[in-house]
Formats: C-alpha cells, sequence, structure tokens
C-alpha cells in the first residue's frame, strides 16, 4: 500500500516538546516542519494549520492529535511526531490531554491520497503498541520502528 506513514517520516522531524499552549505547539512544530521538509511558505503552512485547528480540533482521542494542513506550494507529503509525555489540553473528542501530535503538511493537489494517509495514520496511531512507541521511543528508534511497521 502506498503513502504510509513510514514513507514519509524523516527521523528529524520527531520531537519532544515542553508542555504549552496547544496552539504555540501546532506554531513551533509547523514552523520545524517547514525547516526539515523544506517548505518555503512557512507562513501560509503555519497560518492554514492554526486556521483548521481553530476550526475543528484534530484531538481524535486516546491522548492523540492529527493536525494537517494543504498548501499547493508543498509537493510532497511531510510528516512529524511530536510527544509530551504530561499531556496538554487540545479540547479532544474524549476530553484527554493529547500525548503524540502527528502533524501532516500535504500537497493540495492530491486529496485522494490525502484522505487515504489521514485514515492509515489513524489507525496506525490508535494501536495501543504503536503508541506506546510513539510516545517513549528515541527518534531513531521510533523511525526504525515506523519503517519496519508492516
Amino acid at each position: 500500500m502506498n503513502h504510509l506513514l513510514r514513507d514519509y517520516i524523516k527521523e528529524s522531524a520527531v520531537w519532544n516538546i515542553q508542555k504549552g499552549d496547544k496552539f504555540d505547539i501546532i506554531r513551533g512544530m509547523a514552523e520545524d516542519l517547514c525547516n526539515a521538509a523544506n517548505i518555503g511558505n512557512k507562513a501560509l503552512f503555519t497560518k492554514e494549520i492554526i486556521e483548521r485547528e481553530k476550526d475543528l480540533s484534530t484531538g481524535i482521542g486516546l491522548n492523540i492529535a492529527i493536525p494537517h494542513a494543504r498548501i499547493e506550494e508543498i509537493n510532497d507529503f511531510s510528516i512529524a511526531i511530536g510527544r509530551i509525555k504530561e499531556g496538554i489540553p487540545f479540547s479532544s473528542l474524549d476530553d484527554k490531554p493529547v500525548k503524540v501530535i502527528i502533524m501532516i503538511a500535504a500537497p493540495r493537489n492530491q486529496q485522494k491520497e490525502y484522505i487515504k494517509l489521514l485514515a492509515q495514520i489513524v489507525i496506525f496511531a490508535k494501536n495501543k503498541n504503536n503508541f506506546q512507541h510513539m510516545l517513549n521511543d528515541s527518534p531513531e528508534e521510533l523511525v526504525k520502528f515506523i519503517k519496519n511497521n508492516k
């Protein structure tokens, strides 16, 4: 199957995040993802992902959030994972704090692939074993785990 998490995650895009406001964390992750993925228009991507979050929380429950945005200036999918061990309020579906944030930067013109990738990430993240790896592994171990996951 194409376009899995393992195809778009890079070791340089797994971060431990200090506690803070969800919008400050999203803003910081968006800027860092733009740097890691060579996304030129940081301001537009950051604006789009913040606006998306303001419209509807991407906290899917089970301590997971998946903020995502699509813009013209992105040529290929990029994914970052941020971990906040203490958890932060995120207006999640289950009202539980978010501990793992999986951020997706996507090209605007690949709607079908975008939906497929988003669905696959939700399935992956909701698996308890996968979640524990995302929360606890070193960046190197996590990327290796994701790339070897079938």
